[in-house]
């Protein structure tokens, strides 16, 4: 939806079709974003989730002021508090990752992209590190071959370590030298290793997020 932000005050004394605050940006598309948790967490007010009266500027709410993006910051809303129930935390102090990946379980998505679906393989991880920022654009080049340089800034999201064992650059990283970081990787996470089928992006990201599935749930 393109920025449509109501008036924050009166007509011009002069000009009786100014409204001050007023303006709508319909050139062009508009691109979908996402909305951090913190927006709905009252400043200063423990235990209340905000879904609708967001903290935002107007500006910014005249992006998100649409029922869809209602729905979907209600249903956050509820898996969060059901979190807070059960851990018996704070809304402020709930694990993010824990909130994300509950999300992503009840088919929501935390970040959009053009070219991939429920069903690629490793969506998880491309949503999750979508929403670490790993990501410029919303593309995901799931069928592209795995580089170097966004091996290592994967798993430097995924798993807080960056895999050194591969050649930084953008060359293609083999399926040999792939699978041998995974290994690697799985030793250091403590948990059982994964392998890639291939080095597409989709491949890589599956078994990723095999490994890092465990720490996301513990962060």
């Amino acid at each position: 939806y393109p920025i449509d932000s109501h008036a924050t005050g009166g007509r011009h004394p002069e000009h009786h079709d100014w409204l001050q605050g007023f303006f709508y940006l319909a050139r062009g598309e508009t691109k979908p974003y996402g909305i951090p948790y913190g927006v709905m967490l009252p400043a200063g007010v423990p235990g209340v989730i905000v879904c609708g009266s967001v903290s935002s500027t107007h500006v910014g709410y005249g992006s998100l002021r649409m029922e869809p993006v209602f729905m979907s910051l209600g249903l956050a809303a509820g898996v969060a508090a059901d979190h807070a129930l059960t851990t018996g935390h704070e809304p402020a102090d709930l694990s993010r990752s824990a909130l994300q990946l509950d999300l992503i379980a009840h088919d929501q998505v935390l970040t959009v992209f053009e070219d991939i679906s429920f069903e690629t393989p490793g969506w998880a991880g491309f949503q999750i590190l979508g929403a670490r920022g790993a990501f410029p654009g919303y593309l995901a080049e799931p069928e592209a071959p795995l580089t170097g340089d966004v091996w290592r800034e994967w798993t430097r999201l995924a798993l807080g370590q960056t895999a050194v064992d591969v050649p930084a650059g953008d060359a293609p990283v083999s399926l040999d030298v792939l699978n041998a970081s995974l290994a690697a990787a799985a030793r250091k996470a403590g948990v059982p290793a994964a392998r890639a089928a291939d080095v597409s992006r989709a491949s890589a990201m599956a078994a990723l997020t095999t490994i890092a599935l465990p720490g996301w749930a513990k962060e």
